[in-house]
């Protein structure tokens, strides 16, 4: 930007008085103004700078006027930069207490603390000035090495309740679901728009605290600490607040360029006038529009926030949300789950010599270890491997069906994982040896009728606490948009009632898909669930509870929804039936 300011002083002197002025000299003047520090005579002040300027430009360049050298000078002295934040020159560490390289810890301090003051995020305040018992939040730095350098952000340690009293619902700040970014997908490939991802850069600090807050004082990380506190006037990370101040923040400006959040799920936004669709996932954002408005979109969005724009998602592999995803053609995506996270599960639990197995499932020969609870430190290897595989298995999308049902079981037994659950794991974790690069493949059939085919299934009564599992796949146009498999919550008497609960579940999840789609422009998409137990389709096609006099209420309201022609319930083989692999 300096640079730009002296070319364009420099032209319109040319312009008004014709100086000679070479290259080599407007360069030189130039240098003075970026680097401050370029002589050791150079860093008493602004005004000794000025007076080593003037004589530089009286020495290279020819003025009739000594007016118009003032007015030039002046024109050049507006670009001096303020003086560099003071970041002190303690050394930093990472979260593991090794130390990082110096020189990159320093610019990273003074990376973070001058974006700091470019967003105006706090206004120093001596405490001595402020009231009586007036309490400051602790921050610090936070180190992160890269590859390249290292990254710095300023955190604020806002623990539990002890710096202010908050209810959830002043905190929470809703994330898309994986249903609103499969479907997202599915709208883009059946356009055929481009996918453009974007990364808001220090999300947080575009968030103005909202009026009517009390003033929120910080402490400064010991590293920059000069004896002042900062009154805070946006959001910074770690405040409990953020979060939702940040949402609240980017809905407005995504409302004022035309976008309007879809109603269940407020983070998917859809503009009428274009048909353009967005969805943001914290700080991640991705958007679909057609070709040619791509560019006012971006310049729209770039004018409101900081945002480094990505490539477009092609047909090289590209990192999003823990997942790899490719675009081989213009109708075609491929996800997967990123290859590091299997690498961390074989490494916590020391499969990487162990041969894969063909299936993720375990057999009554691996159920001989129940009742003997692991040790501390298996204990937390175990918690680990499943946080893994469930990262694994629900990343983005849920890219990996066949692990969705083992992943919840597995999700069962963290609270007292015993000797049968680490042997299960490990099984997990052989088969995902042999199938770590498997890909799912979303490719929806354009030409196909626009419907919900949602298919639901159960298995009966789990051998451990009698407990059925339902398991649902919801598709739009043969590509999947949802799936998930779940602990049904109460003990079913019969396969029926079972079946009846995955129906109620699969229809819910279904409706829920149909009432994204109204909001992005397709008001009228029919839902058909299928099922394959023809005691559940004759008990959703009758009125009350028939012979099942014991079950809930609630699941009845499948029955009235079918007479309200809200959806339509048929039969199914259980070969064709989808929803079986999820049980």
């Amino acid at each position: 930007e300096q640079r730009e300011r002296t070319t364009q002083v420099t032209e319109v002197t040319k312009r008004s008085y014709e100086p000679t002025l070479d290259d080599e000299n407007e360069e030189y003047a130039g240098r003075i103004l970026r680097d401050p520090d370029a002589d050791e005579d150079m860093d008493a002040n602004i005004s000794d700078m000025a007076s080593l300027l003037e004589e530089e430009l009286r020495r290279t360049m020819s003025f009739d006027d000594d007016s118009i050298l003032h007015h030039y000078l002046s024109e050049l002295c507006e670009t001096i930069d303020e003086p560099e934040p003071f970041i002190g020159m303690a050394p930093g560490f990472d979260e593991d207490w090794r130390e990082l390289p110096y020189k990159e810890v320093l610019a990273a301090r003074l990376r973070e603390m001058q974006c700091l003051r470019d967003f105006s995020m706090f206004i120093e305040v001596d405490p001595s000035t402020l009231p009586t018992g007036t309490k400051a939040i602790p921050c610090r730095f936070f180190y992160r090495k890269r590859e390249k350098d290292v990254k710095a952000r300023v955190v604020v340690q806002q623990i539990k309740k002890k710096y202010g009293s908050y209810r959830w619902v002043d905190i929470f700040a809703a994330a898309p679901s994986s249903t609103a970014h499969a479907l997202f997908a599915w709208y883009a490939l059946v356009h055929g728009w481009p996918v453009i991802e974007g990364d808001l850069t220090t999300a947080f600090l575009h968030a103005n605290l909202e009026e009517g807050m009390p003033d929120i004082y910080v402490q400064p990380p010991t590293e920059v600490d000069q004896g002042k506190w900062w009154k805070l006037q946006k959001a910074l990370y770690g405040l409990r607040i953020s979060p939702r101040l940040f949402q609240r923040w980017l809905s407005g400006e995504f409302k004022s360029v035309g976008f309007q959040p879809t109603r269940p799920d407020p983070m998917l936004f859809w503009r009428e006038s274009d048909h353009a669709l967005i969805i943001a996932h914290a700080d991640n954002v991705r958007i679909t529009v057609e070709p040619e408005a791509a560019g006012d979109l971006k310049l729209q969005l770039g004018q409101r926030m900081k945002i480094r724009w990505e490539n477009e998602l092609g047909e090289d592999w590209s990192a999003y949300l823990g997942s790899s995803w490719k675009r081989p053609g213009p109708h075609e995506m491929r996800v997967k789950p990123e290859k590091r996270h299997f690498d961390q599960l074989f490494k916590t639990l020391a499969l990487t010599q162990a041969k894969p197995v063909s299936t993720p499932n375990w057999s009554p020969a691996e159920e001989r270890h129940e009742g003997v609870p692991l040790d501390e430190q298996r204990a937390t290897d175990f918690r680990s491997g499943v946080g893994l595989l469930q990262w694994i298995a629900h990343a983005t999308v849920r890219p990996r069906p066949d692990l969705q049902y083992t992943v919840k079981e597995l999700a069962r037994a963290l609270a007292h994982p015993s000797e049968r659950d680490w042997s299960r794991l490990r099984r997990v974790a052989r088969y995902c040896l042999g199938s770590c690069d498997a890909e799912m493949v979303m490719k929806p059939e354009v030409a196909a009728r626009l419907v919900v085919l949602a298919h639901g299934d159960s298995s009966y009564a789990d051998l451990v606490d009698r407990k059925s599992t339902t398991g649902f796949a919801i598709r739009l146009q043969t590509m999947v948009v949802a799936m998930g498999a779940r602990t049904q919550a109460v003990i079913a008497l019969s396969s029926g009632e079972a079946e009846l609960m995955a129906a109620n579940t699969t229809a819910a999840e279904a409706m829920f898909v149909q009432h994204l789609l109204q909001d992005i422009g397709y008001p009228d998409v029919p839902i058909e669930l299928y099922t394959d137990s023809s005691a559940a389709l004759g008990a959703v096609h009758r009125e009350g509870a028939g012979k099942l006099k014991h079950i809930e209420v609630k699941q009845l309201w499948l029955q009235q929804a079918i007479r309200r022609k809200l959806l339509d319930c048929k039969k199914v083989g259980t070969q064709e039936n989808v929803a079986d692999l999820l049980t």
